[in-house]
């Protein structure tokens, strides 16, 4: 007799509610699958001041930084999806997402003439990967309104 049976597990993690759902009842694979989830929000948030991401942004225009492999690939991926044509996917869209301030304090709906000015910083083609050092740099600099990395977020 088969057990069709789902085993719900959830967390916040990378500022969500994860549901997790396994067709057996492990909490230890569960435990395993939130440590990998918290493992890449520590790599990739933009909501800390730490992160190997937030590296990449607070040294936009400036020099690039070497990144370990998994954060480069992932990047890499995400600026792939980013140049198909006609992609809905943005790697760069940090600075218009961050307008809104969805799930922070202060949140509301940004006017047109703010979103115009933030879409020039939303171009994934600004992003250079170099492969041999694992590195990623942001090409426009930051300007006296702050610096890139205040306003450019690589979101996957």
């Amino acid at each position: 007799m088969s057990d069709n049976r789902v085993y719900s597990y959830s967390a916040v993690l990378m500022g969500s509610p994860i549901l997790l759902k396994l067709c057996s009842h492990d909490e230890a694979m569960a435990s395993r699958v939130f440590q990998l989830i918290k493992r890449y929000e520590d790599l990739l948030t933009v909501n800390r001041a730490e992160s190997q991401v937030m590296d990449i942004n607070h040294a936009a225009g400036r020099h690039p930084v070497t990144v370990s492999r998994p954060v480069f690939q992932l990047i890499q991926c995400a600026k792939a999806a980013s140049m198909v044509r006609d992609s809905a996917f943005n790697l760069a869209i940090g600075p218009l997402v961050k307008l809104w301030r969805i799930g922070f304090h202060g949140h509301s709906v940004p006017d047109a003439a703010d979103i115009r000015a933030r879409l020039a910083l939303t171009r994934p083609q600004e992003v250079i990967l170099d492969e041999a050092t694992c590195s990623v740099f942001l090409q426009q600099p930051g300007d006296g309104a702050g610096s890139r990395g205040d306003r450019q977020r690589l979101y996957r």
